[in-house]
Formats: structure tokens, C-alpha cells, sequence
């Protein structure tokens, strides 16, 4: 092998070079790399710091294609490469912020703060869109920054999307509140209750005057009567119109109301009638809602608009149909509560008489419905002044909240229980003993009502022993409590007591039978889940006054739970007991634990994608710095030899850098399910061929032994994706020879295992006897963004895609891969395919195969006489077709602009042979350049045009969108001579 050296200071020299003196290849890799940015919608800009100051003209700016295409630019002079041309096109109210951002990033020598930042900037049609910028910056050791790079992204429409959202939930906002005013309104509060509900509504819905109109029949005949009115503007005109037969007034709009459907218009393209009715009010625009009530048409809502003419949206529209209902039912509601209003006094007038103290409240929020004389005069209160106000804080000493053992939480278990309790009063004359009697009752108004009786037991239970009583109150309380109790001695470990809450925890029916007396270890495992003693455990519990602990414990049945015991020791029944309060939390530590292994799962994804982009850095900064250096030794170099080798390793680093762009791409298309599988006919033969023709290499550099073992009963032609099945092998190959030491052995056996019909299934086998994988680091080989061990890219290289991408692929062809390896014994990855027996592709080509010829294959001169048009505006992108093409005889055209190609076709329509047409050019797209062609009339009688697409955008929907548009075939890049060549005999030589 030739080997060329290269002298220190040549090295030296290598090491800085000005953006502008980057070589052929470089450039062409860069322009890659801005491709796919553009075909992801991200522009990306870059300042390389000189002056200290941000702003200074001497920093030098470079903009993206994108981030001019963004501001709809397509001429570096229109957008040239410095700070005013971005900086003059920020909205003004967004300057300061955006500058702000930029001069905090930089001023922090840390590097902690970010840049990222949401402005508007102007497009060059004059219109403004919202855009996100975020960077990183390069900084020399002491944190000063030396170079700023940076994307940015259209977020517009999101920002659009979010005000559509904003606005919606305002509507839905203000529907809530108008229902929520109207609910809680009562018959005195009831008329500006709905005023201020329309209020809400009206403003909503940005309309200057709101009107409730009911139906009523009078004679026979239906009108209509205005029963409120809102209005917005005081100094607009007060409508004199109170009631009105529609029917007779307005035919047209009345049948459109009965209908149910809205009235939204314009009043200058309403009738006549109408015009003559709304116009002295000064309305301009209105909206009519009908209001149906249990299928009648109860009346309508009108909304009108004075400022300024405009239609209601659907959005406003729906609000409005809501709240009518709202409005229909609050008026009905009032008109029932006036009715019962006389009840009601009746009601409360008994009350009053009776010699207890009673008091009505609602039970979701303890608000006082009602007080009568005997609590007043009890408590030293006045009704009139604490009805409406909370129960707990009249009662209980102004309490902030309900009360934690309120009677309510009880009834609503059982609401047509009667609960019983007694309490002592020590602010009521002197201290007293009272009895609560709770229930739900029906109020005169129709609602269910909580109602208190009290009375006074004092002289009952003075004449009670002391301690007795004490006892029935503390049970009382324990009894009431949500959550279980339960209570041990701790002498001999025997419950002596639980309340209710305590026997749901553990499943039982009877304190009596099945807990009193029993030792408490009965419902406890021997040992808890993590093998400790449960009696150590408790034992332990039992030693401290206070404790909290999480432990297994068994229900009735033996069913394990968790449960949390918070416990203490004190003096019961004249005994040293534990009081313990006891949860069944097994549901929160399930939940618990599943969030954590969320949490776990989520940690290590984003540690192996943390992992892969490090090691992504180095694997792509490798072949990039050997392609610059290269290329710069490659420009001095004037021996050929030398030029020889310097081109050989840029080819082949540029060969590296391609396949791992590939392979990112590959798996960016299985994330996003677009990973496809072509089928076509070939020579199975010749694709093993190929194979070694491109994996050989590599082994004959390590002196590694290749041997290769095929199945004489597999077809010659096969149906498959042999572009796909190549990329697996080549994958297998490629990690056997990185993984075996010189002089080692690898192993390919391709055979057939089954065939039924024309399908055949093919086992392939890679086998090497390199370093071997442990049985750990085989479950992560399949992996995404995983490699075995750590160190593995940095000692062998490669992106840890490979295998995942094999994996996805062979999946897709109705097989599946698996490896079998020791440590130090080597490995054998293993994988099944289906393919097809092509018998009709055999027949017609008899014992050739169907193979070229040499004389097929060369392509000196066979184009002579021939046209081709390139579309295309990047000059380097033209300079590169025309040189691979050189050597075929086909004359070359050249436009930088869709509509370049457009003028130059139109102009001779017979002159050019094949168009070559990238997609996205300035003035006009590839694809709009192309529909275009296809509507001349000078093209309509004449052999069709060959239009093919050469452009960078490979995915199933950007090749559907070209033919769509009327081209005839798909070209991707970078450019493969090969396939062009092909596409040429395709079209200009159809008799091959």
C-alpha cells in the first residue's frame, strides 16, 4: 500500500484554515449537513465574535438558506450577512427582550445562562410571524465567548393555535361563571344576579347589548317580551321595543328560530323588516339564539353589535346556545322559588315555636339556610345576620373550615339515616351538655337541607357517672372517625378495641367475634417482604411512645396488604396500650413504585441518547477533521501519487461519514414508522457478490480469513428488497471483522430451510471468533442509541444504530435476529427472511440471467446527441453532475430558478431530451416548475417530456408529492452516479 507522510509543519499548518478555503469535498459535506437542517423547517445562523460587544459591525454574521427562505428571501444581496439584516426586522416591542437575552448569554462566562428566546420578525412581504431562536456559544478556557451558533424555527402557527385555544377557554370560562352567578342567585338577589350573567355573556362574546325575549301566547297569537335587557354603552339608543308578535313582524326569522338553527348576519343583508326594526338602534351586526326548554320553544337571546359590523363565531355562537339554557332555567327556577316563598315562612314560623334549638344548613358547603329564636337566644346571635354564613364559624368559634367530624359526611353514606351524638358547650351559659339529633330533610324550596336539632342534656348527664360517660363519649368519637383505630395491649399483644373504619381495613363483620381478644400478630405474616421478623419489627414499634412505619399485614382472609401505622403508647382502661391509626395504602405504594420504574425507565433512555450523541460527536468529528486536513494537503500536493492517496482517504472517510448519516436517518424513519420495504426482482448471486466486493476490504487489512458457505437449492432470482437484506449482511460483516483480531475468522452461511410454492425462507449466519459479548450486553446489542460496553465507540467506533436498524428491518421482512456468544469464544448473529422464487424472471432471460453485458454497462459517449436541463440553484450541486457526466456525450443545460426552467422548456419545447429538477429553488419550487410544464400547450401533441426529481427530500411522502405534481421518476441525494446513469438509459434509450 502507498503511504504518503506529511511533514510538522504541513501538520501544524492544518490545524486553522478561513471558512473560505475549505476544499470540494468539505463544502460538499457541509452542504449536506444544511440540507438536512432545511428539510427538518430549521434555519441556522452563525456569528463569529471579534469585537467583545454583540452588536458590533465587525462580528461576522452568516444566514442559512432557511433562515432566508423563513423571511421569504431567496438573494444574498436582498439579506446580506450582517447583524441589521435580522436586527432592522424585529418587531419593535420585542427589541429590547430579544437583545436583553443575547447580552445575558454572553455576559455569563459561566455558560449556565441559555439562549432562547420567541420574537416576531418581519417577513419581506411586509407581515409579521413569531419565530424561536436558541444557540450555544463556543468560549475559549476562560468562559469568553468566541463564536455564537445558533437555529431558529417558525412557531406561528402554534402561537396562532394557542390564542384559538386561549379564546375558547375564555368563552367556556365565562359560561361557567354566568351559570355559577345564576345558580347561586335567590329570589332577592335573583335580578342582578342575571343581569350580571348577561354581563358576562355579552362581554364574552364582545357585543354591545344582550336581550332575553320569552314566548307567551295572548289570543292565540305568539309574542314575544323582553324580560332583560344589557347594554354595554350607555350613550347607545334604549331600545322601546318590549313586546312583539315575530310571526307576523319578522315571518322569515321566526320560521328559522321555531327551527332551532341561529340567526348570524349582517343587518344590512337581513329583509327589509328587519332593517327597518334594527337599524334606529343602531345595531349593525346581530345573532339570534333560540332557547328550547323540554322541546318547546321557550324564547331567544339577541346580541347585538353597534361599533362595528362583524359576524359571531361558531365558538361565541355555542356559548350563547349554553347560557340561554342557563337563563331559561334560572327564570323558571325563580318563578317556582317566589311561589314557595309563602310556604317557606310558614315553615320557619314552626320552627320558631318549638323549644329546641334548630338550624338548617346546605350540606356540601355547612352555609346557614336558617337559625331559629331558641339558637339565637342560646348563642347570643341574630338570624338575619348569620344566615348565609358558615355553620363552623358561628358555632365553632369562627373555624376556617368544616368541621372534620361534620354529621354530613355521615348522611351522605346513608342519607336517609338519622345520626345521634352528644357534645359539651363550654361558651354557652356557663357550659352545657348537648344532643345533636342530624338528618336530611326536604326544604319547602325543594332542595335536600341539613337540619340540626340541639338539645340540652346537661341535667341528664351531670346525674351519669363521670367516668362512664367519658367512656360512650370517647367510643362515640372514635366510632365517627374515617380512618381505622385500632387499640392493643401491650402486655399480652390482645386488641381491645377498633372501630368500624378499622374493620373495613382488615375485612371484618363483628368486632366482637372476630377481633376483641384476639392478639394482634394473628393479622400479620411471619415475616415482612424484605425477610425481616415482623415481630423484631414490631417489637421495635412498641419500645417508642410515637411511630410511623409501612408494613405487610393480612386481611381476615389472608390476603396481603400494605399498610401505614401511626402508633402511640398511653394509659387505656387502666392499661398501657398502643393506639394505632391504621391505612391500606396499597394502592399509593403501587402507584409508587410504578412512577419510580417510569422514572428509572425514562433516566436510563435518556442516558443512552446522552451517551449517543457524545459518542455521535466524536465518530462524526473523525472523518470531517480527516476530510479538512486532507483536503488541504491535497491542494499543495503536486506529485500524483500523493494527490492519489490524499483522495483515496477523503473518499473513504466521506464513504464513513455517508453511512452513519445513513444510518441516523434510517432510525429516524423507524421512530417515525417510514421505514419502507421495496420488493424487486434480482439475482441473489450477484447481491452476495456485491457484498464481498464491499466488505473485503476490511478483512484483508487484518488479515482475517472470509469464508462464505451457500446453499446451491436457493433460487438464482428472487423477489425481495436487496438493497435492505445487503445493509443487514454488510452491518454483520462490518461488526465481525471490527471485532476480530488480526488474522481471526469469519463465517457467512446463507440456506434454505423451507420453501412452499414460490416462498422461500433463508436463514443467514455471520460467525467470527473475535472478543465475544457477555450475556448482559447482548440484551442491550438490539437497542436503539446502545452499544455493548462504554468504551466500545471509542475503542471500535460506529454509532450503536447498526443492529437496531437490522433488527427493525428483518422484523419487517416477517423474520427475526438473534445472536449466540461467549466472552473471548466469539459470536454468530443469526437472522430468518422470506423471499420469493422469481421463475418468470429466469424464463425470459434463459441462462444469462438476465445479466448486462460489458458493452451495456460502459457509458463513454452513449448519450452523444442528447439534452439535458438541470434545475438547480446551488452552483457546486451543477459543477459535480457535470463533471460525473462528462464522459457520456450528453450536453448540459443549467437554471438556478424554477421558473428559469419553465421560461427555458416553454421557449423550445422540442430542444431538450430529460429535465433533472431539485425541488426546492428560488422564484418557483421544483414541484409548482413542474406542473406548470405539464399545462403548456406547446407540450400538449408531443412525446412526453421526462421531468425527474434530484433532490434531497427521500421520504415516501416527498416522492408521492413529485409524482403527484407530474413528474415522471425520483432521483435522491448526495448523487449516486450509478443511478443516474440508469435513469438516463431509462428514459433516452427505452430499447435497452
Amino acid at each position: 500500500m502507498l503511504k504518503y507522510c506529511v511533514k510538522n509543519e504541513a501538520k501544524t499548518k492544518l490545524k486553522s484554515k478561513n471558512r473560505h478555503g475549505r476544499g470540494f469535498a468539505l463544502e460538499d459535506e457541509l452542504m449536506k449537513y444544511r440540507i438536512a437542517c432545511e428539510a427538518c423547517g430549521i434555519a441556522l445562523w452563525d456569528m463569529e465574535i471579534v469585537a467583545e460587544d454583540p452588536l458590533n459591525p465587525a462580528n461576522y454574521f452568516t444566514w442559512s438558506r432557511e433562515f432566508r427562505r423563513m423571511l421569504g428571501y431567496t438573494d444574498e444581496n436582498d439579506f446580506p450577512n450582517i447583524l441589521e439584516s435580522w436586527s432592522e426586522k424585529l418587531h419593535p416591542e420585542d427589541k429590547e427582550k430579544t437583545f436583553e437575552a443575547v447580552f445575558s448569554h454572553l455576559d455569563d462566562y459561566t455558560g449556565r445562562t441559555p439562549y432562547n428566546v420567541e420574537f416576531r420578525l418581519m417577513l419581506k412581504n411586509g407581515q409579521y410571524r413569531y419565530f424561536n431562536a436558541f444557540s450555544n456559544t463556543l468560549r475559549d478556557s476562560k468562559g469568553k465567548p468566541l463564536r455564537m451558533i445558533g437555529a431558529m424555527r417558525d412557531i406561528d402557527d402554534i402561537k396562532r393555535m394557542t390564542d384559538i385555544i386561549r379564546r375558547r377557554d375564555n368563552l367556556l370560562q365565562a359560561s361557567n361563571r354566568a351559570a355559577d352567578v345564576l345558580l347561586n342567585a335567590d329570589v332577592d338577589s335573583f335580578d342582578s344576579a342575571l343581569r350580571q350573567a348577561m354581563r358576562v355573556i355579552g362581554r364574552a362574546v364582545k357585543a354591545d347589548r344582550m336581550f332575553i325575549w320569552k314566548n307567551q301566547s295572548i289570543d292565540g297569537e305568539v309574542y314575544s317580551t323582553k324580560e332583560y335587557e344589557w347594554c354595554e354603552n350607555k350613550e347607545l339608543p334604549v331600545s322601546d321595543m318590549y313586546i312583539i308578535n315575530y310571526n307576523k313582524t319578522l315571518p322569515e326569522i321566526a320560521e328559522i328560530l321555531k327551527s332551532g338553527k341561529c340567526v348570524n348576519a349582517l343587518v344590512k343583508d337581513m329583509p327589509e323588516n328587519a332593517r327597518d326594526i334594527l337599524t334606529p338602534q343602531k345595531v349593525l351586526s346581530v345573532m339570534m339564539v333560540p332557547i328550547f326548554v323540554k322541546e318547546e320553544h321557550w324564547g331567544f337571546i339577541t346580541l347585538d353589535n353597534c361599533g362595528e359590523p362583524r359576524m359571531f363565531s361558531k365558538e361565541e355562537e355555542d356559548i350563547v346556545k349554553s347560557g340561554g339554557l342557563f337563563f331559561a332555567n334560572a327564570l323558571l327556577r325563580n318563578e317556582m322559588m317566589l311561589m314557595k316563598d309563602d310556604s317557606l315562612k310558614a315553615f320557619k314560623n314552626i320552627l320558631n315555636s318549638m323549644d329546641a334549638g334548630i338550624y338548617a344548613t346546605i350540606p356540601e358547603t355547612g352555609e346557614l339556610l336558617f337559625v331559629n329564636t331558641y339558637l339565637e337566644k342560646a348563642f347570643n346571635i341574630k338570624a338575619e345576620e348569620v344566615e348565609g354564613k358558615y355553620c363552623y364559624k358561628v358555632f365553632r368559634n369562627n373555624r376556617e373550615r368544616k368541621c372534620g367530624f361534620c354529621p354530613c359526611y355521615e348522611l351522605d353514606k346513608n342519607p336517609e339515616k338519622t345520626l345521634i351524638w352528644e357534645e359539651y358547650l363550654p361558651d354557652i351559659r356557663g357550659g352545657r351538655h348537648v344532643r345533636h339529633s342530624d338528618r336530611y330533610i326536604d326544604w319547602p324550596d325543594g332542595r335536600k337541607v341539613h337540619m340540626q336539632n340541639v338539645v340540652d342534656i346537661t341535667e341528664i348527664v351531670n346525674s351519669k357517672e363521670s367516668a362512664e360517660y367519658q367512656q360512650k363519649s370517647l367510643q362515640t368519637i372514635l366510632e365517627m372517625l374515617p380512618v381505622g383505630i385500632r387499640i392493643m395491649r401491650l402486655s399480652d399483644g390482645a386488641l381491645v378495641y377498633a372501630n368500624q373504619a378499622s374493620l373495613d381495613v382488615f375485612d371484618c363483620d363483628s368486632f366482637e367475634e372476630q377481633v376483641r381478644g384476639h392478639n394482634g400478630f394473628e393479622f400479620m405474616p411471619e415475616t415482612q417482604p424484605d425477610g425481616r421478623k415482623t415481630v423484631e419489627l414490631v417489637g421495635e414499634l412498641m419500645a417508642k411512645d410515637d411511630a410511623c412505619v409501612e408494613m405487610q399485614c393480612l386481611k381476615r382472609g389472608g390476603k396481603p396488604f400494605t399498610a401505614r401505622i401511626t402508633s402511640r403508647n398511653m394509659d387505656y382502661q387502666g392499661s398501657l396500650c398502643s393506639i394505632a391509626v391504621v391505612e391500606d395504602v396499597t394502592a399509593q405504594k403501587v402507584y409508587r413504585d410504578k412512577i419510580e420504574n417510569i422514572a428509572s425507565l425514562e433516566r436510563e433512555a435518556s442516558r443512552a441518547k446522552s451517551d449517543f450523541l457524545a459518542n455521535m460527536s466524536h465518530e462524526m468529528r473523525t472523518p470531517l477533521n480527516t476530510i479538512a486536513g486532507m483536503t488541504e494537503i491535497g491542494i499543495r500536493e503536486t506529485d500524483i501519487n500523493g494527490k492519489d492517496y490524499v483522495l483515496n482517504k477523503i473518499s473513504s472517510a466521506s464513504s464513513y461519514l455517508i453511512g452513519m448519516i445513513n444510518d441516523i436517518l434510517d432510525m429516524a424513519k423507524i421512530e417515525a414508522d417510514m421505514l419502507e420495504i421495496t420488493p424487486v426482482s434480482y439475482n441473489f448471486e450477484k447481491m452476495l457478490e456485491n457484498i464481498l466486493t464491499v466488505t473485503h476490504i476490511s478483512s484483508e487489512e487484518k488479515n482475517q480469513t472470509l469464508t462464505v458457505n451457500t446453499d446451491k437449492k436457493i433460487p438464482k432470482f428472487v423477489v425481495g428488497d436487496d438493497q435492505r437484506l445487503s445493509q443487514i449482511i454488510i452491518n454483520l460483516l462490518s461488526n465481525a471483522s471490527k471485532f476480530t483480531q488480526k488474522g481471526g475468522n469469519i463465517t457467512l452461511t446463507v440456506s434454505l430451510k423451507s420453501e412452499s410454492g414460490r416462498n422461500c425462507a433463508l436463514q443467514i449466519e455471520v460467525e467470527d471468533d473475535g472478543i465475544g459479548i457477555s450475556p448482559e450486553n447482548q440484551r442491550k446489542l438490539f437497542k436503539s442509541f446502545e452499544q455493548g460496553e462504554k468504551t466500545t465507540s471509542r475503542k471500535y467506533g460506529g454509532t450503536g444504530l447498526g443492529l437496531a436498524i437490522s433488527k427493525r428491518i428483518v422484523e419487517m421482512m416477517g423474520g427475526r435476529i438473534w445472536v449466540e456468544s461467549e466472552p473471548g469464544k466469539g459470536a454468530k448473529f443469526t437472522f430468518t427472511t422470506n423471499v420469493t422464487r422469481d421463475t418468470a424472471f429466469t424464463d425470459r432471460d434463459g441462462g444469462n440471467g438476465g445479466e448486462k453485458t460489458g458493452n451495456q454497462t460502459s457509458s463513454d459517449g452513449i448519450f452523444r446527441g442528447k439534452r439535458l436541463l438541470l434545475g438547480e440553484d446551488i452552483e457546486i450541486n451543477r459543477e459535480i453532475l457535470i463533471m460525473l457526466l462528462q464522459n457520456t456525450g450528453i450536453t448540459i443545460e443549467c437554471a438556478g430558478t424554477g421558473k428559469e426552467v419553465l421560461d427555458m422548456v416553454g421557449a423550445s419545447p422540442d430542444k431538450y431530451d430529460i429535465v433533472f429538477m431539485d425541488l426546492q429553488m428560488p422564484e418557483m419550487s421544483g414541484l409548482e416548475a413542474t406542473r406548470r410544464i405539464r399545462e403548456l400547450p406547446e407540450l400538449k401533441n408531443k412525446k412526453r417530456l421526462p421531468i425527474v426529481a434530484m433532490t434531497a427530500n427521500v421520504f415516501k411522502n416527498d416522492i408521492e408529492a413529485c409524482l403527484e405534481a407530474g413528474m415522471d421518476d425520483h432521483l435522491g441525494k448526495p448523487i449516486d452516479i450509478e443511478k443516474i446513469i440508469y435513469m438516463l438509459r431509462k428514459y433516452l434509450l427505452p430499447e435497452e
